[in-house]
């Protein structure tokens, strides 16, 4: 039996629900959050200040669907098969908070997931739609889609070569099915010093990531971004055998990877704007302009469906 959503007397973090701005967070291990996992399967419990929760203004959808205070490990009961750590949800909702008011976070990441699983039908993608439109029943506006995933799909040269396809398709399908036809999507590429090969199987993965056609989603290139003690060696693995793949961000660069890019955001979803004011790229996120109107539709990719 599903579990009723709380009001707000019965649950004080729910007042005041027209002032959340809601970002379902989703994908795989990166975006549930790994960073302070040991190799021992522990979490080590150290909580940076760009994630220190903030009770008014930070909030999260639990897996028994009711609004609750946000803190670190935020997937901890949605990725239960696996130990969360740190993510990049909480910096994320640090960094716009005091533009927006009150932050809604929805977890929806799983790890290990190739972007197959996440397909219309499948039950990871039936569970993250529900839980959005869940999300909003209280009061609120989804404003943004936070995608982080792909290193499952680096193993095999097909599935690398279909996750455009793939990607732009599970795009179509969300923002049709959450009735936000311009729902913009923010996605940081895989994580990669340099690819020296365009033979591997991360390189077309990671080139549809960061060579989006639809304008409002938007790459963030972390190689290009991250200083050098956050950048790893490049990711030509086959298998993630453990939290210290490169592919697994340390906490440090967990908590930077969608707050630290902006000017890429922000010339994606504002190209003739200025480039460099401060959270500016969430301007278009956190307008009071509402997502349901599309002046500019996004366009059709010449990839069949």
């Amino acid at each position: 039996m599903e579990t009723p959503i709380p009001s707000s007397k019965q649950n004080p973090e729910m007042e005041s629900p027209q002032t959340k701005q809601i970002f379902i967070l989703s994908g795989q291990s990166n975006m549930a959050g790994r960073g302070g996992v040991t190799k021992h399967h522990k979490w080590d419990g150290v909580v940076p200040q760009e994630c220190q929760p903030n009770p008014t203004t930070i909030l999260r959808f639990s897996a028994t669907r009711h609004w609750e205070a946000a803190r670190e490990p935020l997937h901890s009961d949605i990725d239960t098969k696996k130990v969360c750590g740190v993510g990049p949800g909480m910096s994320f909702a640090n960094a716009v908070r005091e533009r927006v008011g009150v932050v809604g976070l929805v977890p929806c990441a799983v790890g290990g997931t190739a972007i197959k699983e996440w397909a219309r039908g499948e039950h990871l993608y039936e569970s993250m739609v529900m839980r959005a439109k869940e999300s909003v029943k209280g009061g609120g506006e989804i404003r943004g889609l936070l995608w982080y995933q792909g290193e499952s799909d680096t193993s095999h040269q097909h599935d690398a070569e279909a996750y455009q396809g793939n990607m732009e398709k599970l795009i179509r399908n969300v923002r049709e099915d959450l009735g936000l036809p311009s729902l913009p999507i923010i996605q940081p590429s895989l994580r990669s010093k340099k690819i020296t090969s365009k033979t591997s199987p991360l390189h077309p993965s990671r080139r549809s990531q960061t060579h989006p056609t639809d304008p409002n989603r938007s790459p963030i290139n972390n190689a290009s971004t991250l200083t050098p003690i956050q950048t790893q060696p490049s990711l030509r693995s086959k298998k993630i055998t453990s939290k210290t793949s490169p592919l697994h961000p340390s906490r440090r660069s967990q908590t930077h990877p969608l707050i630290q890019t902006r000017s890429p955001i922000k010339q994606r979803l504002h190209p003739n704007s200025d480039p460099n004011p401060a959270l500016t790229p969430i301007q278009k996120i956190t307008s009071k302009t509402s997502p349901h109107a599309d002046p500019n539709p996004p366009r059709r990719s010449n990839n069949p469906p």
